[in-house]
This record gives structure tokens, C-alpha cells and sequence, in this order.
């Protein structure tokens, strides 16, 4: 079983070439992604966010409660829902963000769901910008190491919610020795100047795997001293919103298959790999980060 928790916000979009008020709105938020991408892949997913009791937020629920999911979990705060405000221009985004709801969470409410050795705690990245949200994380990863239960995190890294990048990289440093599965882009790499090696071999626990994902050019997997590369099918993007997020729930997803990820083959990797990047371009290929 899979348990995805953080943040449940609703991406606003506007068109390019904007000449009139004409914007859309679709359920996001990464973390949310991912359950969303495994429980319609047929995977055993719950998922656990923070909503306002307003508007937004009563629209998010119904649109989270059409996807079957395990368990659903939404506690209504009293602050606002989380916006994110989308930026297309040839298919790649930028955000800015509405703070609100999405980090304000009890690590109570972990005990909700029957986790048991070997299932996969996933945590978004978005909450680690807050104090509230950083002190969730460490409650969090407490709460699995308990449990027995990886404790999975994609980095995601949203740098206009960071004074500047010397702290992000604290805050992140600070979290990937909890972390047994991780996932980067080459954009979250760049932006904390570390190579995967450094990140791998410096700050993340000995028995952890990580994953990064290069676009266009393919994905790694570092595990133990091993690394293995696979490369993507060459599409035409229409919107790279939610790619990593299918990519990554595509691996979480066949990782909960299996017994125990770390004795896999190179040929087993191989194959998650190229299913995940099939995914992660997939989703490339239509408005939005879920269809």
C-alpha cells in the first residue's frame, strides 16, 4: 500500500497570448498527482491533504472523491485553499503560489490509515518551505521508520517559496537521510548545485535509492553503488505539468509490487524505468497534470 500526503491546491491557468480574462481550473498539487496517477493505474492508494472551507475547497473534494482511492482524507482547516497560479509558454510552466491549507497537517492523522512494514509513506515536497510543514516531515519520518514503512519524497523544488537558494539547500539537506526513495529532476539538481553522486553519496542514508529524471533525455536510478540510465521516447509537449509526478507514481507504483526493491535486477530497473518515462511523457500530452 502506497500513502501519498501534502499538498491539495487548485491550479489556475491562463492562455498564452491572454487578451481577455480567460483562465481554467484543474485539481493539482503533486503529491496529490501521484496517488491520483496510481489509484488510476489500479494501484492501492490513500491519500491525506488539507483543504479550506471555502469554495475551492469543496470543489477539490469532489473532483479528489471521483478517483478511486483507497482512503480519502481532507481535513478542512481554517485557512484558505492553496492556489497555484500557471504559467504555459511552449508547453513549459512556471508557478506562483496562494498559500493557504495544504501544509497545515497533523501527524495524528497518519494513524487513520493501516500502514504496515514495507508500504511506502510518500510526502510532497511543498510543505518543507514552512516551519508548520518542515516539522510534519520529521514527524512523519519518525512515524515510518516506526512503522517500517519507506518513506518516499520528489523533491519538486519550487525556488520563489525559498528566501534564496542557500536556504533551500539547508532545508533539503537536512531531510534526505530520512528518505528511502527519492526522487530529482535535473532542474531540482541544478538549482542545489549538487550532481546526483553528491546527493546520493553524501546526504542520503547508504541502503536509499535515488531517481532522476532528465526530460527528454531519459531517467537514472542510483542504487548501492550501481546506476543505471534509460532513455525517453521523443515527443512534442503540449503541457510538462504533472510529467514527474506520473513518472515517479509509475516507480512507487511498480515498487509496491515487489518484495524488496533493493534486490531487483539491472533487466527489473530497466523496465520500471522505461515504463515510468513512458508515463511521465504521456502526460505531456494533454492539458493539465491529470486527464
Amino acid at each position: 500500500m502506497i500513502l501519498s500526503v501534502g499538498e491539495i491546491l487548485l491550479d489556475i491557468y491562463a492562455k498564452e497570448n491572454l487578451s481577455s480574462l480567460d483562465m481554467n481550473a484543474r485539481i493539482g498539487g503533486a503529491p496529490f498527482n501521484v496517488a491520483a496517477n496510481i489509484a488510476s493505474n489500479g494501484g492501492n492508494v490513500s491519500f491525506y491533504g488539507a483543504i479550506g472551507k471555502d469554495g475551492f475547497g469543496s470543489f477539490l473534494r469532489k473532483e479528489a472523491e471521483a478517483y478511486p482511492f483507497k482512503a480519502l482524507l481532507l481535513d478542512g482547516t481554517e485557512y484558505p485553499t492553496t492556489l497555484a497560479l500557471v504559467s504555459l509558454r511552449n508547453g513549459e510552466r512556471s508557478f506562483s503560489f496562494i498559500r493557504g491549507a495544504d501544509f497545515h497537517l497533523s501527524s495524528e492523522r497518519l494513524n487513520d490509515f493501516s500502514l504496515n512494514k514495507g508500504d511506502t509513506l510518500h510526502i510532497g515536497s511543498l510543505m518543507l518551505s514552512e516551519d508548520e510543514g518542515r516539522t510534519f516531515f520529521k514527524q512523519a519520518s519518525v512515524f515510518a521508520q516506526k512503522k517500517g514503512v519507506y518513506l518516499s519524497l520528489d523533491i519538486n523544488i519550487r525556488p520563489t517559496l525559498f528566501e534564496n537558494q542557500k536556504e533551500a539547500r539547508y532545508v533539503f539537506e537536512e531531510v534526505f537521510s530520512c528518505v528511502d526513495f527519492l526522487k530529482a529532476s535535473e532542474e531540482d539538481l541544478e538549482f542545489l548545485g549538487m550532481s546526483p553522486e553528491e546527493l546520493k553519496n553524501r546526504y542520503m542514508k547508504e541502503k536509499s535509492i535515488l531517481f532522476v529524471s532528465r526530460s527528454s533525455n531519459g531517467s537514472d536510478v542510483y542504487i548501492g553503488n550501481e546506476h543505471y540510465s534509460v532513455p525517453s521516447k521523443k515527443i512534442d509537449v503540449l503541457d510538462s505539468t504533472g510529467a514527474g509526478d506520473a513518472f515517479f507514481a509509475r516507480i512507487l507504483l511498480e515498487l509496491d509490487h515487489c518484495s524488496d526493491p533493493y534486490s531487483l535486477s539491472i533487466e527489473n530497473w530497466k523496465e520500471i524505468l522505461m515504463k515510468a518515462n513512458e508515463d511521465g511523457a504521456n502526460a505531456c500530452l494533454h492539458k493539465g497534470a491529470l486527464k
